[in-house]
């Protein structure tokens, strides 16, 4: 019962933070107290604040159908070179400023690779990490997608610059309900609503990959790995 009423909490205030922002957001827009050269900046702020409010509830609508058994994983053949440079063109529209926060590392000589994956589930596998990494990420956060082929699979990797986490927990850090601390933090795991996580490493199950977490312990940031098969 606890761990319904801190999920409800954390819930609720993942909402209301992004919820805030956008109406603070039009409130200052809609008084004409904004200069000219600043309207893109806040509208990309407000973008970003809105998809981080849809990105909450459509992880809790996930959850739902997980457990439920009515979500259908189904795998198919994805160019991950073309999918990846969408998905990351898609994130440094929100990051005006800093474009080069996040980055996609793809190994020199390597063409297209296709793998088995549902588009849909990789999308949201890749926003759950890449969330997580700007969230826990240093000051200023610097995050990199690495590729890595191998002979029969191919290995995405999040890495980032942020808090990073004692090496044993790492498989705590995908229990629903719990997430990591990092340095400096009187208790190494407190609740959260710890589903980002959770529901990644499931999807990456019911595409026949799996998903790991490393760290080389806390301050020295986060890897989080996804390996899919590739498509022959």
């Amino acid at each position: 019962m606890r761990h319904v009423e801190s999920f409800v909490a954390a819930v609720t205030h993942e909402m209301k933070t992004p919820l805030a922002g956008i109406k603070s957001l039009l409130q200052t827009m809609a008084a004409g107290r904004v200069p000219r050269e600043q309207v893109q900046q806040l509208l990309a702020l407000g973008l970003k604040e809105s998809e981080r409010l849809e990105h909450t509830i459509e992880n809790v609508l996930l959850a739902g159908k997980l457990r439920g058994g009515r979500l259908q994983v189904l795998a198919e053949s994805v160019g991950l070179k073309g999918f990846l440079e969408s998905f990351v063109e898609h994130r440094r529209r929100y990051l005006p400023d800093r474009p080069e926060a996040i980055e996609l590392r793809w190994p020199d000589g390597v063409g297209e690779l296709s793998v088995r994956a549902d588009p849909q589930a990789l999308r949201t596998i890749l926003e759950n990490l890449v969330d997580n990494a700007f969230k826990y990420g240093g000051q200023p956060p610097e995050v990199a997608i690495e590729v890595t082929p191998e002979a029969r699979s191919v290995a995405v990797s999040v890495v980032d610059n942020g808090i990073g986490f004692e090496p044993d927990q790492a498989q705590m850090l995908f229990v629903p309900y719990r997430r990591a601390l990092g340095a400096g933090s009187r208790s190494s795991l407190k609740h959260g609503t710890g589903l980002g996580l959770s529901i990644s490493l499931e999807l990456a199950r019911r595409m026949g990959g799996r998903l790991t977490a490393e760290s080389d312990g806390p301050g020295h940031g986060s890897r989080f790995t996804l390996v899919v098969e590739r498509d022959s």
